[in-house]
């Protein structure tokens, strides 16, 4: 390693369980401050908070628009147009909302159901990573979509040791240039270390493997096996600074067992994720296929916000949870 990273602790949104529900993910800030987020626990609404004055509320419950609850998958800020657009996995619509939470409109994206994650690109297109309801979507779990549909697919599956782990896990994309005539992104793969790397439709165009003793394969979650250890996940990819990208990924700590429930009939539930996994950030040089630095945050990265930040929640010692932000910066050596 060439370089050292900083990660830093930048500020923390304390509340009470009343508001705070345990995991979430996506999470999505706009420039006045205010957060959006989906918690897994609690009604599968969009929840908001603004950390100035302390107020929050909830946007996308039954009555601020027609239709069931959101099953969020994605939350777009549109800064420009002043409204929060947020992507239902289970009911494959498009929704959007003002600045104020009143309900605007939806469309229907031409995907299955199940939508994993998606990100805007320039002109109205979007990537969506699902699959198209036709018996040809194996392996073509990155959709490009503009004006109701799918313009492009992308073959996320090549070289994975399992073909259907693409479908299954594969949940992380940077996009580098939104531009669809010049399209550049990295895939990040959730259970193997992998980044590929697309601009057209197709098979990647360049491929980089982190082969790390600690990165164990995908075993099947809470499985009764005396040998099990919580499995080690890619969360995102991030840009940084020098055209260069970090890779975030939660493993178990040495101490993991303090943050797990073990039951009777010899299963295993993660209780407490900030104290089962600790987030290692490794800054990854792609064109000379190395990694440049490596840094750490001391609990589970949830999830990250589009200028890079690393976001977690966190209990203390009676189960109050907080979110915490962490930054984190590139620091050449020697200069």
């Amino acid at each position: 390693m060439t370089d050292s990273l900083e990660v830093r602790l930048e500020s923390r949104l304390e509340d009470g369980p009343r508001q705070l529900l345990g995991g979430f993910e996506p999470i999505a800030r706009r420039s006045d401050g205010r957060l959006f987020v989906r918690f897994f626990e609690g009604p599968a609404v969009v929840r908001w908070f603004d950390p100035s004055t302390g107020a929050s509320g909830d946007i996308g419950r039954e009555g601020q628009g027609p239709g069931e609850y959101l099953w969020p998958a994605a939350i777009l800020i549109d800064e420009t147009e002043r409204a929060t657009r947020i992507i239902d996995s289970r009911q494959r619509r498009l929704v959007s909302f003002d600045w104020d939470g009143e309900w605007l409109g939806q469309s229907t994206l031409p995907v299955a159901p199940f939508i994993r994650g998606v990100w805007p690109l320039a002109g109205g297109h979007l990537l969506v990573n699902g699959r198209t309801s036709t018996p040809d979507w194996v392996g073509h779990n990155i959709l490009q979509v503009h004006e109701g549909e799918v313009v492009a697919t992308f073959d996320t599956s090549h070289g994975l040791f399992r073909a259907d782990w693409a479908a299954a896990g594969q949940r992380r994309a940077l996009v580098l240039s939104d531009d669809p005539a010049a399209l550049d992104f990295l895939v990040g793969h959730r259970r193997e270390y992998r980044i590929d790397r697309f601009r057209q439709s197709g098979g990647p165009v360049e491929t980089f493997v982190r082969e790390a003793d600690w990165f164990r394969p995908w075993t099947r979650y809470g499985l009764p096996d005396p040998d099990w250890v919580p499995p080690p996940f890619l969360v995102d990819l991030v840009e940084v600074e020098g055209g260069l990208i970090a890779a975030v990924v939660n493993r178990p700590r040495a101490n993991w067992r303090e943050g797990v429930e073990f039951s009777d009939d010899g299963s295993k539930r993660i209780a407490d994720h900030a104290r089962t996994y600790e987030a290692i950030i490794e800054v990854i040089d792609l064109e000379n296929s190395c990694v440049r630095a490596e840094g750490r945050a001391p609990l589970h990265i949830d999830a990250t916000l589009r200028d890079g930040t690393l976001a977690g929640l966190r209990l203390d010692d009676i189960g109050r949870p907080s979110l915490e932000f962490w930054s984190i910066r590139l620091l050449p050596r020697g200069g």
